[in-house]
């Protein structure tokens, strides 16, 4: 996943982006007692990216602690992606997000641990 991220080849991060969030939330459902997140759309969710997959489209998606799925996919298929995605029933929802600056230093400020 490294290698991936650091060549920029989505393609080759799809598979284990997904199955990261499918091995936490199988040790989720499998606790005593299981923890289970999420709900019918969630599925529908997968379910339609796995269609988009199938259509073609470069996507994949992850889940943290909660039914709400993140669906990445390059700059280039943010439209039809947030369009499909937007379809499913029981989204009520869609925030198109991109990766910010990154981190930098702001002149005239300083930080330390006590004014964090």
């Amino acid at each position: 996943m490294k290698e991936a991220v650091l060549v920029r080849d989505f393609a080759a991060l799809i598979a284990p982006v997904e199955q990261s969030a499918l091995a936490m939330h199988a040790t989720a459902f499998a606790a005593d007692p299981g923890l289970v997140y999420w709900n019918g759309t969630t599925v529908e969710v997968i379910r339609a990216v796995r269609k988009l997959r199938a259509e073609g489209h470069e996507v994949c998606f992850t889940i943290d602690a909660g039914p709400h799925v993140k669906v990445l996919t390059p700059a280039a298929g943010v439209a039809a992606v947030t369009e499909a995605i937007a379809r499913v029933p029981g989204v009520l929802r869609t925030i198109a997000a991109r990766p910010g600056e990154g981190a930098r230093l702001v002149p005239g400020e300083r930080a330390s641990v006590a004014n964090l």
